[in-house]
C-alpha cells in the first residue's frame, strides 16, 4: 500500500502566502513567509519569495485580479443563508419541548425537539447521537466511501455531477446493531414506518464539498423510483460533526438555515398533506470552508405512512 502524501508546513505556508498576495494582503503574506523562515532560514524559495513581497510592498504593486460582480450586485437567498445572515424567525408558533408522545419509547427517553418551521414542517432534534455512535458510523463508512451521484430524470440513472461534491456509503437497515438502533430512533422521532424506505446514507464533505440547490422528492408518479414505495415523504438528516465554517443546510425559499451541530438531527416533510410535492423544500448543502462535514441521512417513503400521515383532501 502506498504511503500517504506528505506535505511540509512550509509548503502549506507558501500556498497561504500566495493566496494572501492574490487578495492584495502583502503585509500578511510577508508575515507568513517570515514565520516559515524561522524554521528554514536558508531556504532559497522562501528567501526569494520574501524579497519579491518586500519589492511589491515598496512599489505598491497590486497583485489582485479584478473582482467579478453580479449585474445586480445583490446576493441570492442561497448565498445569504450560507453566510448565516437570514433574520431570526418571529413566528410565535415555533417552540421547543421534550418530545414524549411520538412513540411509547419516548415516554422513557424523551428527545429535545425544536420546531423550526411549519410550512414545510421542520424540526430539529438535539443530542440524538452519542460520541461513541458517531465514531462507529464514521469507521463503518470510511472504507466504502465513493463519489456521490444524483438521479437524472432524463436518463433514468444516477450520475456523477459537478453540483454535488461529496463521498457516500450506503448501509442496509439490518447491517449491524447500530443501524438497527438508528432506524428505531428515526421511527421514534418521526412516527413513520420505515418499511420500503431507502437505506441509511453516510456522507462526507471535505473542503469545498457542497450540494447545489435541489429537491429530495422525485415527482415521477410513473417512474420506477416511486412505483413500489411512493415518493420521499420526509428527509431525516443526522449531523455527525460540527463544521468550523460553512456546511449549513439552507432552504432559500423559506429563508431558513440549519448549521451542523454534532449529534443533532433535522427532519422535514417533502410532501404536502394532500400528497403533492412541496416546492418550499428547495435546499442545498453550503460549501465547507473550514473543517470536515459528516452526515447521515434517511429518505422515508410515503406508501407505508397511510395510517401515520394519511393523505388529506385540500382545504378550500
Amino acid at each position: 500500500m502506498a504511503a500517504p502524501l506528505e506535505i511540509s508546513k512550509n509548503e502549506v505556508r507558501m500556498v497561504y502566502a500566495e493566496t494572501l498576495l492574490k487578495l492584495n494582503q502583502h503585509a500578511d503574506a510577508l508575515k507568513v513567509v517570515n514565520i516559515a523562515l524561522t524554521d528554514n532560514p536558508h531556504d532559497i524559495k522562501l528567501l526569494l519569495k520574501k524579497s519579491e513581497i518586500e519589492t511589491m510592498i515598496r512599489t505598491g504593486t497590486n497583485n489582485a485580479p479584478p473582482v467579478k460582480v453580479q449585474a445586480t450586485g445583490v446576493p441570492t437567498a442561497y448565498q445569504i443563508g450560507c453566510r448565516g445572515q437570514f433574520p431570526p424567525s418571529a413566528d410565535s408558533k415555533l417552540y421547543c419541548l421534550y418530545n414524549r408522545t411520538t412513540s411509547p419509547f419516548l415516554i422513557l427517553a424523551p428527545l429535545k425537539m425544536e420546531l423550526v418551521g411549519l410550512d414545510p414542517y421542520m424540526v430539529l432534534y438535539h443530542d440524538v447521537l452519542s460520541p461513541k455512535e458517531i465514531k462507529e458510523l464514521q469507521g463503518m463508512a470510511t472504507p466504502s466511501l465513493k463519489r456521490a451521484t444524483v438521479y437524472q430524470a432524463s436518463s433514468g440513472r444516477n450520475e456523477v455531477v459537478k453540483t454535488r461534491t461529496s463521498k457516500v456509503a450506503w448501509f442496509p437497515d439490518g447491517y449491524n446493531p447500530l443501524t438497527v438502533r438508528l432506524n428505531a430512533r428515526i421511527s421514534d422521532m418521526t412516527g413513520f414506518n420505515l418499511y420500503g424506505s431507502e437505506m441509511l446514507q453516510l456522507m462526507n464533505y471535505g473542503l469545498g464539498g457542497h450540494y447545489d440547490q435541489h429537491y429530495d422528492f422525485f415527482n415521477k408518479t410513473n417512474s420506477n423510483m416511486t412505483a413500489m414505495s411512493g415518493d420521499r415523504i420526509a428527509t431525516v438528516l443526522f449531523y455527525l460533526t460540527d463544521v468550523e465554517q460553512g456546511g449549513a443546510t439552507v432552504f432559500p425559499n423559506i429563508r431558513k438555515a440549519v448549521f451542523p451541530q454534532r449529534g443533532s438531527v433535522v427532519m422535514w416533510y417533502n410532501l404536502k398533506d394532500n400528497g403533492q410535492i412541496d416546492t418550499q423544500t428547495l435546499h442545498a448543502a453550503c460549501p465547507v470552508i473550514v473543517g470536515s462535514k459528516w452526515v447521515c441521512n434517511k429518505w422515508i417513503r410515503e406508501r407505508e405512512q397511510i395510517f401515520s400521515r394519511p393523505c388529506l383532501k385540500k382545504r378550500m
